[in-house]
């Protein structure tokens, strides 16, 4: 491991409240690793205060005109605002929990799903044209 991400690394571990973000992405990596899963990319580099997630979240509601306590809420369900959340069981990515399949299906697709912007916006523009309900969350 090169010094730089490990002490960035050490850094977030130090950190009560990327702890659990921090060892979240090195067990689903280990994981999907482990089992052979594709994960598109990698997690962004930038890291993001929930204040920050939470701005992209507004953002992206208000330009598809969508509800934002309902974005907010959704994604905190999704990923608790975490963009390098991973689910090996879809695998589902990033804040809104996509599979990739879905995410290449939106203006987006060309974006790293891992990108909190791109994900917010994405999951926005799919609310707008009608599927919303593709969420477990509501």
């Amino acid at each position: 491991m090169q010094a730089e991400p490990f002490d960035r690394l050490t850094r977030m571990l130090a950190t009560r409240g990327s702890r659990r973000r921090a060892l979240g992405g090195i067990v689903g990596g280990v994981i999907a690793g482990g089992l052979g899963l594709r994960q598109p990319g990698t997690a962004t580099a930038a890291t993001y205060t929930e204040d920050e997630i939470k701005q992209i979240i507004r953002e992206a509601a208000d330009r598809y005109k969508q509800p934002r306590r309902d974005m907010l809420r959704v994604a905190y369900c999704e990923s608790r605002y975490d963009p390098r959340a991973y689910n090996p069981s879809g695998p589902y990515y990033g804040l809104f929990q996509f599979l990739q399949s879905t995410f290449d299906t939106t203006p987006y697709a060309d974006r790293n799903i891992y990108n909190p912007k791109a994900n917010a916006r994405a999951a926005a523009w799919m609310w707008s044209v009608g599927r919303r309900g593709e969420w477990a969350c509501q």
